[in-house]
C-alpha cells in the first residue's frame, strides 16, 4: 500500500476547532467583563460629578430658603433635585428634625452625600441645617448589565457561527469518514468479516493518503487478518466446547455426589472423622464438629487429639490400627462434655485404596442405651428383690399372725374376765388373784405386752412390705405425705449393716409434718421409693464418719409452698462439696467404693418425681454442714403418665 506525507493541518482540524471555539469564547468572555468594569467606573465618576455640581449650584438658595423659612421654595428645589437623573431622596433637616424631602430611597446599591447648609447673616456664617442627597444606583447597574449581556451575547453569537462553520468542515472531511468506520468496526462480528470498508471519499491525491485513508487500510488488513483467524478458531472452539460440556457435566454429577455424601454423613447420629496416616483430620461431619465444638472447616488437617482430647489416652491403639490397616472397637468409653459423663462407642476402619493410607473413625454415643441397660438391669434386681420380699413376707406373715393370736389367747386365759379360767384355778388348787399376783411379780403382763407390741410392729414392716414388693401401674390419687413418710422410715429402721457400723435404729428421727398440708396427688410407692433412697444415703453417710461424729440424727419437715407440697430431709453427715453436689442425680455417678453402689438410686429418684410427677428434688449441701434434699410435690393433679423404669 502507498504510503503518503499527510498535511499537519489535516491530522489537526477536529482539534483547532475545539481550542478556536475556547479560544473565541474566552475571548469574548474577557471583553465583555472589561466593558462592564468600565461602563460601571464611567457611571460611578458621572454620579460623584453630579453630587459635587449640587453641593455647587444649590446650596445657597437651599439656605435662603430655610433661613426665610420659605417652605415653599424649599420644596420646588428638592423636587428640582429630585427629578435630576438616578436621584432618589433629597431631604433638608435642621436641628435633628426633617423640614421638607422629596422622594425615598429604593435602591439596594446607594450613593449617598451631606451638604451643610450655612447663611451668612451680617457677616457671620451660620449653619441653618443639612441637605442629604441620595443617588440609587440599581437603575444605572441594570442598565450597564443589560448592555454587557447585549454585546457578550453578539460575541458569543459571533463565537458559536465560527465553530459551527468549523464543526461542518469538521464533520464534512472528518467526522462522518470516523463515524463509518466505528460503524463497520461494531459490525465486524463473526458472521460480518466479509463485508469490505467502503468511504464516501475521493481516492488519494497526488500528496499521498491522509489518516483517514491510512487508519481504513489498517482495518482493511484487521478484518482479513481476523476473518481467516476466526475460521482457526472455530474447529479449537468447538473441541473446547465439547471438553467444557464433558467437564461440567463431570463437575455437577461430582458435586451431587459429594452433596448427597455429606448429607449421608450429616444425617448421620454417630460421629463420623476421616483421619490421615499421622491422625490429622480430613474430614467430620455436622455430628461430629458439634460435639468437637468445632467447625468443620476449622477441624481440617487439625490433629485429632486437638478437635478430641478425650481420645488422647488411646492414641498409641489409634496409630497401630491406621498403621496396620486392622479395625478396631472399642466399647463404653467415658468421655466428659459440659460437666457430664457419656459413654461412648468407638471403631475404626482402615482405608483401603489407592489414595494412601488412613482410617475413618465413627464415635456412637451410647449414653442412653447404657443408661437403659442399667435400668433394666436395676428393674430385674428390683422385681426380683420384690418378688423375693413377697415371698418371705408372706412366710413370715403366718407364723407371725399365729404368735399374735396365741399372745392375746394367752393375755385372755391369764385374766378372771373368763369363768373358765375360775373353773381351771380352782381344779388346779390356785385362785386366780395368787396367780396374778405372781405374774405381775414376775413382770409378765409387761412382757406379754412387749410381745404384743413387737409382734404388731412386725406385722406393720410385713405390710410394708407387701405394699413396696405389689408394684404395678403407679396411680396419681391424692395421699397423706406424712403416711408415706412413716411407711419409709418403717422399712428404712429395717436397714442395718454391722460390718459397716451402719444401724439406721441409731439415728435420732425428728418429725415437722404440716398439719394443714392437703393430700398430695402421687403414686404413693414411688414417692416411698425415693424417700426411702434418700434416707438410706443420709444414713450410710452419717453411720460411715469417724469416731468424733456427733450423734446421726434426721429432721424430716413438711410443708405448703406457692403451690406445691414440699418435702424436706436434712441430716448432719458429713455433707458434700460443689462438684460433688453438682452430679449427685447424675445416672451410674456414685461415691461409694467399688461394687457398693450403682450411681442410679438418686438418677431414678430425680427420675421419678420430675418425669412422673412434675416436681423437683434438689440438694444443699456442704463440707462438714450436711446435707438436705428438697423434694417439691405439685398440688393439683397431674395428668396420667407412664410408669418409670426402675
Amino acid at each position: 500500500m502507498p504510503a503518503g506525507r499527510a498535511s499537519i493541518f489535516q491530522g489537526l482540524s477536529w482539534r483547532l476547532a475545539k481550542w478556536v471555539f475556547l479560544f473565541s469564547l474566552s475571548v469574548a468572555a474577557v471583553l465583555s467583563g472589561l466593558g462592564l468594569w468600565s461602563s460601571r467606573k464611567d457611571f460611578l465618576a458621572e454620579k460623584q460629578a453630579l453630587l459635587v455640581q449640587v453641593g455647587q449650584v444649590n446650596l445657597d438658595t437651599l439656605s435662603n430658603a430655610i433661613w426665610h423659612m420659605d417652605q415653599q421654595s424649599l420644596r420646588m428645589q428638592l423636587d428640582g433635585l429630585h427629578r435630576l437623573p438616578d436621584v432618589e431622596l433629597a431631604e433638608v433637616t435642621s436641628e435633628g428634625a426633617v423640614l421638607a424631602s422629596a422622594g425615598r430611597e429604593e435602591s439596594r446599591e446607594r450613593l449617598e452625600r451631606a451638604y451643610p447648609l450655612r447663611y451668612e447673616f451680617r457677616g457671620v456664617a451660620r449653619d441653618v441645617g443639612q441637605l442629604r442627597l441620595v443617588l440609587g444606583l440599581d437603575a444605572g447597574r441594570e442598565r450597564i448589565e443589560s448592555d454587557a449581556l447585549r454585546a457578550a451575547a453578539l460575541e458569543t453569537t459571533r463565537t458559536m457561527l465560527l465553530a459551527g462553520a468549523l464543526l461542518f468542515l469538521f464533520y464534512s472531511l472528518v467526522a462522518r469518514h470516523l463515524r463509518r468506520m466505528a460503524v463497520h468496526a461494531a459490525g465486524l462480528t463473526l458472521s460480518g468479516l466479509d463485508k469490505p470498508l467502503v468511504l464516501d471519499r475521493p481516492p488519494p491525491g497526488p500528496s499521498g493518503p491522509d489518516e483517514l485513508d491510512r487508519l481504513a487500510w489498517a482495518m482493511e488488513s484487521m478484518r482479513a487478518g481476523l476473518s481467516a483467524s476466526v475460521a482457526e478458531l472455530r474447529q479449537a472452539n468447538e473441541h473446547l466446547r465439547q471438553e467444557v460440556r464433558l467437564r461440567q457435566e463431570a463437575e455437577t454429577q461430582l458435586r451431587a455426589t459429594r452433596a448427597a455424601l455429606r448429607n449421608i454423613l450429616d444425617s448421620m447420629p454417630s460421629m463420623i472423622v476421616g483421619l490421615s496416616q499421622d491422625l490429622g483430620v480430613t474430614h467430620c461431619n455436622a455430628t461430629a464438629s458439634s460435639f468437637a465444638g468445632v467447625d468443620p472447616a476449622q477441624a481440617f488437617s487439625r490433629p485429632l487429639l486437638e478437635v478430641l482430647p478425650d481420645l488422647t489416652h488411646l492414641e498409641q491403639e489409634l496409630r497401630d490400627a491406621v498403621a496396620q490397616g486392622a479395625p478396631l472397637t472399642l466399647r463404653r468409653l467415658r468421655m466428659e462434655r459440659d460437666g457430664q459423663t457419656l459413654h461412648v462407642d468407638l471403631s475404626v476402619y482402615p482405608l483401603r485404596g489407592e489414595a494412601g493410607r488412613g482410617a475413618v473413625l465413627r464415635l456412637d454415643d451410647v449414653t442412653e442405651l447404657a443408661r437403659m441397660e442399667e435400668f433394666l438391669v436395676q428393674s430385674e434386681k428390683m422385681a426380683s428383690l420384690g418378688s423375693l420380699a413377697a415371698g418371705m413376707a408372706h412366710e413370715i406373715n403366718n407364723p407371725l399372725a399365729g404368735m399374735l393370736q396365741n399372745a392375746q389367747t394367752l393375755e385372755r386365759r391369764l385374766g378372771r374376765e373368763l369363768a373358765a379360767n375360775e373353773r381351771a384355778a380352782r381344779e388346779a388348787g390356785i385362785t386366780l388373784e395368787a396367780l396374778e399376783r405372781y405374774l405381775q411379780a414376775r413382770q409378765a403382763p409387761m412382757l406379754l405386752e412387749a410381745l404384743r407390741t413387737s409382734g404388731e410392729r412386725a406385722a406393720r414392716i410385713v405390710r410394708n412390705m407387701l405394699k413396696f414388693a405389689r408394684r404395678g401401674q403407679p396411680r396419681h390419687e391424692p395421699q397423706h405425705l406424712a403416711q408415706i413418710l412413716d411407711s419409709a422410715l418403717e422399712l428404712a429402721q429395717n436397714d442395718y449393716n454391722m460390718k459397716k457400723n451402719f444401724d439406721f435404729r441409731r439415728i435420732r428421727i425428728t418429725r415437722d409434718y404440716d398439719p394443714a398440708l392437703p393430700p398430695v396427688p402421687c403414686s404413693p410407692q414411688e414417692v416411698e421409693q425415693v424417700v426411702l433412697n434418700i434416707l438410706q444415703n443420709a444414713a450410710q453417710a452419717m453411720c460411715g464418719q469417724k469416731d468424733d461424729r456427733p450423734e446421726p440424727a434426721l429432721h424430716i419437715a413438711t410443708r405448703q409452698e406457692n403451690g406445691m407440697a414440699v418435702l424436706t430431709i436434712r441430716d448432719n453427715g458429713p455433707g458434700m462439696d460443689e462438684a460433688v453436689r453438682r452430679r449427685v442425680f447424675e445416672p451410674f455417678f456414685t461415691t461409694k467404693p467399688l461394687g457398693e453402689g450403682t450411681g442410679l438410686g438418686l438418677s431414678v429418684s430425680y427420675f421419678i418425681i420430675a418425669q412422673n410427677h412434675r416436681g423437683s428434688l434438689e440438694v444443699e449441701s456442704a463440707p462438714g454442714q450436711g446435707s438436705i434434699f428438697v423434694l417439691k410435690l405439685p398440688l393439683d393433679p397431674a395428668p396420667p403418665t407412664p410408669p418409670s423404669v426402675a
